[in-house]
């Protein structure tokens, strides 16, 4: 019985049949003895280690340049006739250096002295003589130096096993004090990143970037961050600025050149300083420099971003404002969910991604809720197309809601700062208040003007007479409406109710408190919407008043359908009146059964009053505006309580059904969600049916500008934009008990004695 072969000796058979002796096989003949040995069960692999064994050699592009064979020739020519171990070491080098030299002339990978020696001896040149080199004391330093670092950047660049900067510091240094190890960690960090960059030829593998506090990582390669440093926008500047316009760009994407510019313009016309924050969409697709032993971005930014990229979380306004880097798919739906506004803590966020949303989270111990938002983009909507250069569902939708806006931030404290919302159109062209001259300002790519006129409308958070915060109804109506001098002014729940609120069926206390100081009587509530409009109408002269029909408006209407009014001896009087009212009102109009339903009270009285410019709004009217023909078209005749079929309406994304731009009122929180924008309120942050220690009630009005672009103003600290020194002086409001400076005493001096 025959022995049966090894699988060595089947390569060896097999290579034997195919090429004969030994020598560098082609890959027609390296194929057919894989297919030989494929039969008898060895991989490729195992075949290419065996042949290597038995002198079968592939083919290397060195090996087809004849300039660079008899380079070596030569070379191992002259190394056969050295004696000396320290002379061939030195001649060793200067092979290995021209191999390289000439490899680069050629075009071709220079070969490693493993492959050299390889070709030196399939073509039987003399051997290199091992002359026994012995290493010197420089040489043994140095590959402990290179131990030692590969083994820091082994257990540095190991994630799983250490991801956060205590495991770290554990691994690296258990004996020393946790004070000592983060300043040893550091300094390691740079010798490494230095000596690697100083001596290229050693392979030292690149170090991950990992965030300073934490030492979580931050997925961008060395390579790829050098690459972005020339983006990369001064920190210092960013610090310093008393204001900033805030946008993003999505990595490789085509810059929008246009709003680019002017929002660039804009910034330098106040003397903010603009900020780019990155957008990241599916893998950011990186290659490997060979010369530079690097990896790098195949596609980035475009050139004119250059000094303006954050790519770095930065906390600004003492830390109450975060610009936040985190990575936001572009194509969501939704970007500030529930898990992305709780993050920074306290502090307002600014999110890049390429459309703007806003909502607002109660704050504890602050007076103002904390601000989570996006920027908007200034490149243009680059998603995955298929072959047909057609988009996914997913990208179709993120394309339509794409939008070219920014957020203007101006600082008026050391932790204070109002934020406005610069839409711009794709030509660049977008409007922004101007507290200085009064009405807008018109920016585009090329010029900064004067609007004086282009306040279309400005819609009024919720109002409440008798509730309105003193500060806000001031300011409102003193120093911006006066200033912006809009056509329109639109007012939700301009009527409050409180005098028969529903809230109080089951507060007997209230009611008892509010009955002994006659705080529960109708007429007069009633009576102060009428002046409060009369006190509007001189303000701002010449502006058109919409009272819009709100849920606070039919807590009049739902009383006296109930009857409620009978058992209410303080008010039963003007009850009976209204009551009347509206039922002459339906003789009047003898409606159809589909139709059957009574006017609003509140807009009856108020009709009465035939109070100059104020238009009454029932829920069926539609107030459109602007009424240009080009013009984007905003409804804002709705108030945000009731949903398209008459429901009570719940998330702000239900009003998309209205499949139309709006604003809306209700909710007390300014918001932003695609087409549906939300005013917050007049009121005080906070009401008596509140039971929580803190709301996310907002003092916010909106404003439409001539062209249909709209724009959230908030009211804080006594102002409603950030350029403090300019400010009215009917504005100008000073705290309560607030001390009034000391006049300074006139310097008096000695007489000098006679």
């Amino acid at each position: 019985m025959s022995k049966e072969k090894t699988p060595r000796e089947v390569v060896a058979a097999a290579a034997s049949a195919v090429c004969g002796k030994p020598r560098v096989i082609t890959h027609e003949e390296r194929n057919q003895i894989n297919e030989r040995c494929r039969t008898q069960g060895i991989g490729r692999r195992s075949v290419g280690e065996y042949l290597a064994t038995l002198g079968y050699a592939m083919p290397d592009p060195a090996r087809q340049q004849p300039t660079l064979l008899k380079l070596i020739e030569a070379a191992f020519t002259k190394a056969a006739a050295i004696k000396d171990p320290e002379e061939l070491r030195k001649h060793k080098g200067a092979v290995v250096q021209a191999i390289a030299k000439e490899a680069e002339n050629l075009g071709i990978p220079a070969p490693s002295w493993n492959v050299v020696r390889e070709i030196a001896r399939n073509f039987a040149w003399p051997a290199w003589p091992n002359l026994g080199v012995q290493r010197s004391e420089e040489d043994e330093k140095l590959k402990r130096t290179l131990d030692s670092m590969r083994k820091f950047a082994k257990v540095y660049n190991d994630f799983k096993t250490c991801p956060l900067m205590h495991d770290l510091l554990r691994v690296l240094y258990p004996d020393s004090v946790q004070k000592d190890q983060r300043a040893l960690l550091k300094r390691k960090i740079a010798a490494y990143r230095a000596f690697r960059a100083a001596h290229p030829e050693h392979n030292l593998p690149e170090l991950i970037l990992r965030k300073g506090k934490d030492g979580s990582m931050i997925g961008i390669p060395e390579g790829v961050r050098e690459q972005l440093a020339e983006f990369q926008i001064d920190v210092q500047t960013v610090q310093k600025a008393k204001g900033l316009i805030i946008t993003s760009a999505q990595f490789g994407a085509t810059l929008n050149i246009d709003a680019f510019d002017a929002f660039k313009r804009y910034a330098k016309h106040l003397g903010y300083v603009l900020v780019v924050m990155p957008i990241k969409y599916g893998a950011i697709k990186t290659v490997h420099q060979k010369e530079q032993d690097k990896r790098v971005l195949m596609s980035t930014f475009d050139e004119r971003l250059k000094g303006y990229m954050l790519f770095e979380d930065q906390s600004v306004a003492g830390d109450m404002l975060t610009l936040n880097t985190l990575r936001l798919r572009p194509t969501l739906t939704t970007f500030l969910t529930d898990p992305v506004c709780e993050r920074g803590g306290d502090a307002s966020q600014i999110f890049a991604a390429p459309k703007l949303e806003l909502e607002y989270r109660p704050r504890l111990r602050h007076d103002y809720p904390k601000a989570i938002m996006t920027t908007g983009a200034v490149t243009h909507p680059n998603y995955n197309v298929d072959n047909l250069g057609q988009q996914d569902r997913t990208g179709e939708i993120a394309r339509a809601e794409h939008t070219y806006s920014a957020i203007i931030v101006e600082f008026t404290g050391k932790k204070t700062f109002h934020f406005r919302q610069l839409l711009a159109n794709t030509k660049g062209e977008f409007y922004d208040i101007d507290p200085l001259r009064g009405g807008a300002v018109f920016v585009t790519p090329k010029s900064v003007t004067h609007a004086p006129d282009a306040v279309e409308a400005v819609v009024l958070g919720d109002w409440h007479v008798g509730k309105t915060h003193p500060d806000v109804r001031k300011i409102t109506f003193e120093d911006m409406l006066p200033t912006l001098k809009p056509k329109h002014i639109v007012l939700h729940d301009l009527f409050d109710g409180d005098s028969i609120s529903h809230w109080e069926e089951k507060q007997g206390s209230r009611r008892a408190y509010k009955g002994s100081h006659f705080a529960n009587a109708l007429e007069p509530e009633l009576k102060a919407v009428g002046n409060e409009l009369a006190w509007m109408g001189r303000c701002v002269q010449g502006a058109k008043l919409h009272v819009v029909a709100s849920n606070h408006n039919e807590f009049l209407r739902k009383w006296l359908e109930e009857g409620r009014w009978k058992h209410d001896d303080v008010n039963i009087v003007i009850a009976a009146e209204l009551f009347l009212a509206l039922q002459k009102d339906l003789q009047r109009r003898d409606p159809e059964a589909h139709e059957l339903a009574p006017m609003d009270p509140v807009n009856w009285w108020l009709d009465q009053q035939k109070l100059p410019n104020v238009v009454t709004h029932s829920r069926r009217s539609t107030l459109i505006l602007p009424q240009g023909e080009k013009a984007k078209k905003i409804m804002l005749s709705l108030h945000g309580d009731i949903g398209p079929r008459g429901q009570k309406a719940g998330a702000l994304n239900a009003f998309r059904k209205w499949n139309h731009w709006l604003i809306v009122g209700h909710d007390h929180s300014g918001a932003i969600r695609g087409p549906i924008w939300r005013v917050g309120t007049s009121s005080h942050l906070t009401d008596h049916y509140v039971s929580g220690p803190s709301t996310n009630w907002t003092h916010t009005h909106a404003v439409v500008y001539a062209n249909g672009q709209r724009q959230l103003i908030n009211i804080m600290n006594g102002t409603y934009h950030g350029r403090r020194k300019h400010r009215s002086k009917s504005a100008g409001l000073q705290p309560e008990g607030a001390r009034k400076p000391l006049k300074k005493k006139a310097r008096t001096t000695r007489k000098r004695a006679a």
